[in-house]
């Protein structure tokens, strides 16, 4: 398996280009679909918590207006910066070196501009974030008070759909061998082999 490196192999070439900057209807249209997936992925949570752990209660008891605007405003960033830190690390592991993030008008962004991260490794840190949230969320459920365990499912929801624009890039990239490198610049993503 090859790894992560900042010059390709000399056969390789540029194949093709996601450019989702350059495509605000397909950002739309993400987004649009983020917001329904908040919805299933909300239900589909809530429905799998309850049969895991079926003494774990849900509910908000004690949230005031406010505090139920400020909580769901500081879930939603904190939300989003753990997605961006846990493809971060990825980075780091792949590459051993520092990721560069961003933050533009309709979403947040993790890159390694400088790398070329074959095509396996960069279907892990696509990921990784969607698992590893979502994973160590129902994973933490038991232990949380009924609206800190309403807040985790809420935060996994967010995060989950807040994930597609990561898995529409991870469909996109499987159409490629596994022998691909891919070079991410947050917005754009440009495959060689």
């Amino acid at each position: 398996m090859s790894s992560a490196t900042r010059d390709l192999p000399p056969t390789y070439q540029q194949s093709r280009t996601l450019d989702l900057a350059s495509r605000p209807g397909l950002m739309i249209l993400l987004n649009l679909l983020g917001l329904l997936l908040f919805f299933a992925f909300g239900l589909a949570f809530l429905l799998l918590a309850g049969a895991i752990y079926p003494g774990v209660k849900f509910g908000i008891s004690s949230f005031s207006a406010v505090s139920g605007v400020l909580a769901f405003l500081l879930g939603y960033a904190g939300v989003l910066v753990l997605h961006e830190l846990v493809h971060g690390l990825f980075f780091v592991i792949f590459t051993r070196s520092r990721p560069h993030f961003g933050l533009k008008q309709m979403y947040a962004y993790a890159c390694a501009p400088d790398w070329y991260i074959p095509r396996n490794q960069f279907l892990v840190v696509g990921l990784a974030p969607f698992i590893l949230i979502t994973l160590g969320g129902f994973v933490l459920l038991p232990l949380a008070s009924v609206n800190l365990a309403t807040f985790m499912l809420f935060a996994m929801a967010v995060n989950a759909s807040g994930a597609i624009g990561d898995l529409y890039t991870v469909v996109w990239i499987l159409r490629f061998p596994a022998n691909a490198f891919v070079c991410d610049h947050g917005e754009k993503f440009t495959i060689y082999w």
